[in-house]
């Protein structure tokens, strides 16, 4: 396999492209996908799965020795096997995107090629998403060409629809429409032929529009209902069309037995819990039948209104959640609930705030619970929190294989005051 060397100046790093193959690498096998080398999805599907975790294995301790400087690092543990039957077909979330061709009429429906924002490649079939999801996306697409929908715009530079995302929920599907204009009567008649072919929770029009500086999104049910129901495990969560949800159902449940696991709950129902970035709940929710109490935060209200709606659909009396923006009240949370035994944080890839991660070490919460899906600024804020507070330290790390044939990986990690 040749390369070429490219350095990088942001990140101080050498980078490499590959140029051609010289001999295949031990491991490989054949790329079932047709848009195998163009997309920028998929790009490990030529590497078996076992050797694909190894791999990750070594990326997850190499971060953590390097960037999180652990001298002693504990045994990175693989939890929750990637099913042999699943291995494609495994995404319960795909979002479409839709660009327009220079200098013509043609529109591409797919997803946005390496390394650009504007250039969109024509994709008919993702082989992560299953059939149905399939189905339902070239129905789409077929509906939006036939009807101009595709082609339409607001502006030279504004296209009105932006993206198509499809969710599955207990085998039953939502399709999200999103446009940048309120004209959700466009949309009826697809919107109407989907329910009426598909399996379908329904159908929705997120409508984006910025005022001020920020974009506000107003959702439009145009059939059925504007969620999905999803069972995790002893819970049945309803998710919103734009709130969060873990893309892989079957790998979510054991990531959460294993975030429960480093929980190391004393099986009492005395310690008080706090779930950061709580999204719909789902994290602290299944802790709670082993808390005293759960306290959840999160900054996007509708997913606080799904963590809610969630606790009392489930019957679960021990659990609330609060809207607020972590990085600027960082300093107030605990002010507001009881003393905190256990904090479980799972933010977004950029990781935790400056603010949030001292206020954690200064707080010397007994046990730190970080789930993350980029272990490099996971590994970065466990060591400021054990710079700030030298008696913390690491008692397990795992890795649970989220998102197969690509270079994602889901980690958790535990800290508790020695």
């Amino acid at each position: 396999m040749g390369f070429h060397p490219t350095s990088n100046a942001s990140t101080g790093h050498w980078e490499a492209i590959k140029v051609d193959t010289v001999e295949p690498h031990h491991g490989r096998v054949e790329a079932p996908c047709p848009s195998y080398g163009i997309c920028n999805g998929c790009m490990m599907q030529d590497l078996d799965v076992e050797r694909q975790n190894t791999y990750k294995k070594q990326q997850v301790e190499d971060l953590f020795r390097r960037i999180g400087k652990v001298k002693v690092l504990p045994p990175v543990r693989r939890v929750g096997e990637t099913n042999p039957h699943n291995k494609y077909g495994y995404r319960n979330k795909v979002e479409f995107s839709f660009a327009d061709e220079h200098g013509s009429n043609q529109v591409h429906m797919g997803f946005h090629k390496p390394g650009s924002r504007t250039q969109v490649l024509d994709v008919e079939t993702c082989l992560l998403q299953d059939d149905t999801a399939n189905q339902i996306w070239k129905h789409v697409r077929q509906g939006v060409q036939n009807r101009g929908i595709a082609n339409k715009h607001m502006s030279r530079q504004k296209r009105y629809l932006e993206h198509v995302v499809i969710r599955r929920g207990n085998q039953k599907y939502l399709v999200n429409l999103v446009t940048g204009a309120e004209e959700p009567q466009l949309l009826q008649d697809i919107a109407h032929a989907l329910y009426q072919t598909f399996p379908l929770h329904g159908v929705v029009n997120s409508i984006r529009k910025r005022e001020r500086e920020k974009v506000k999104t107003k959702v439009v049910t145009l059939a059925g209902v504007d969620y999905l129901e999803q069972d995790l495990g002893h819970l049945t969560l309803k998710c919103s069309a734009n709130s969060f949800f873990q893309p892989n159902t079957e790998q979510a449940e054991k990531l959460y037995e294993e975030v429960e696991r480093a929980c190391s709950f004393s099986g009492r129902k005395e310690e008080v819990l706090l779930d950061l970035f709580c999204g719909t709940g789902s994290i602290g929710l299944y802790m709670a039948r082993a808390c005293k109490h759960v306290y959840g935060y999160e900054i996007v209200e509708q997913s606080v209104l799904d963590a809610r709606r969630n606790a009392t659909m489930n019957s679960i009396n021990n659990a609330q959640f609060f809207q607020g923006d972590l990085a600027k009240i960082a300093g107030d949370i605990g002010k507001t609930i009881d003393t905190p035994d256990i904090v479980i944080v799972d933010p977004n890839r950029p990781g935790l705030d400056g603010s949030l991660v001292e206020w954690i070490a200064r707080s010397k919460v007994p046990r730190v619970v970080y789930v993350s899906c980029n272990p490099a600024t996971q590994a970065r804020d466990l060591q400021r929190m054990m710079e700030i507070e030298p008696r913390y330290g690491i008692d397990s790390v795992a890795m649970v294989d989220m998102a197969p044939h690509t270079p994602h990986i889901e980690t958790v990690a535990s800290l508790s005051l020695r």
